[in-house]
């Protein structure tokens, strides 16, 4: 999709909750449906090649505003010549399994963050289950694997998700981009969370002097009612985990498919806990994007 100078604009996806329901009451958690659903298989743990993909920037305070490398990265506009990409994507798998992107340029390759820079995100805390901090770090290290987009963890934050977060005027410093936001919430700070919906995320995208447009920033928005389980729950934690990794494809740029056999599925059921041959196909081609 082509889009404008300074042109922004926001592509949501969400997860219904029905998709990790199981027999339990209506009245049951998603980790809780989850695990009356027989979800028993084990996520394999991320592997991680080379070095640590994610990095900490801890400051000892809560983070609002995240000052980026405002100076390289005017710079390297500036001169019109891209740079080397800070990490490469794993090896796009051999076999079937459909992926679909958000959004797609005129001659079909998709939008991407800049593979050039790093993705800077906050967590707000507030309302996650017991290894939630956990749990982020080790899908963000999976997405990393996957695309070999950098991701920075700029610590925690008290900001609320909103709508709109990619305007100058919400940030001490003009023309600075968000970093991305992943907070859990309540049906009632988050009204797309009512029902059956347990998450809701998507990346902002945006075009630059005449380039052509690309992510800069985005949300995760995540049910803190409904994903809730009790520490230990190791089940209910699977649960949770692949609820999130199909939310950060998402923010990456993933959308979903009719393929049952792939996380990214629109009813993605607990037998499905992580990313497919068709998913990590996608996210090598959105790990691929051009440097700006």
């Amino acid at each position: 999709m082509a889009g404008v100078d300074g042109q922004r604009w926001d592509a949501w996806d969400s997860l219904d909750l029905d998709d990790w329901a199981g027999s339990g009451p209506p009245e049951a958690s998603a980790a809780q449906r989850a695990a009356a659903a027989g979800l028993t298989r084990t996520l394999p743990e991320p592997v991680l090649d080379g070095p640590a993909p994610v990095r900490r920037r801890r400051t000892g305070r809560r983070v609002l505003v995240v000052l980026l490398a405002t100076g390289l990265v005017l710079g390297s506009w500036a001169a019109g010549r891209p740079g080397d990409p800070l990490g490469a994507p794993a090896a796009a798998p051999v076999g079937t399994g459909g992926y679909a992107f958000l959004e797609e340029h005129a001659d079909g390759r998709p939008v991407t963050f800049d593979p050039c820079q790093e993705i800077h995100y906050v967590v707000r805390p507030d309302g996650a289950p017991p290894s939630g901090a956990a749990m982020v770090e080790q899908a963000l290290a999976e997405l990393h694997r996957a695309t070999g987009l950098v991701f920075v963890d700029d610590g925690l934050t008290d900001e609320a998700p909103a709508q709109d977060r990619s305007r100058p005027d919400q940030w001490s410093v003009r023309d600075t981009r968000p970093p991305v936001l992943i907070a859990w919430a309540t049906e009632e700070e988050w009204p797309s969370l009512a029902g059956t919906v347990v998450g809701e995320a998507g990346p902002v995208s945006e075009s630059v002097a005449g380039s052509v447009p690309r992510y800069t920033t985005g949300q995760v928005v995540l049910d803190a009612e409904d994903l809730d389980h009790p520490p230990g729950d190791r089940d209910g934690e699977r649960a949770v985990r692949a609820v999130l990794m199909h939310e950060l494809g998402h923010l990456v740029g993933l959308a979903h498919v009719d393929d049952p056999s792939q996380l990214m599925y629109a009813r993605s059921g607990p037998e499905v806990t992580g990313f497919g041959t068709g998913d990590l196909r996608g996210l090598h081609e959105l790990g691929s994007g051009d440097c700006v």
